[in-house]
């Protein structure tokens, strides 16, 4: 039996402040797209990323990432190092392990 692979897009948005967070929090919980889930996480006064997850079918053109045993925690601080400044950064992780 074949199971067909889906996937968690999980974007990152970079915060700069508490405030910033709560605008992107909002813009991002009642888009009209209906994101899957929306969430937040502060690692300072001044730093700090909301995360958004929608289910899709395909990669696409994007990196996968399969090995999820450095935990959430360490995946976002290592998107937020590559992001450059306040630009969104994303990871595509398979469902399983989600």
């Amino acid at each position: 039996m074949y199971f067909p692979l889906r996937f968690v897009r999980l974007d990152y948005f970079p915060v700069s402040s508490l405030d910033h967070a709560v605008h992107v929090f909002s813009e991002q919980t009642f888009k009209s797209d209906n994101n899957e889930f929306v969430e937040g996480l502060m690692y300072g006064k001044d730093r700090g990323v909301i995360m958004v997850g929608n289910m899709v079918d395909d990669a696409g053109s994007g990196q996968v990432r399969w090995n999820h045993k450095l935990g959430l925690g360490f995946s976002v601080r290592f998107s937020l190092s590559r992001s450059s400044g306040l630009h969104r950064v994303y990871d595509l992780l398979p469902i399983w392990q989600f």
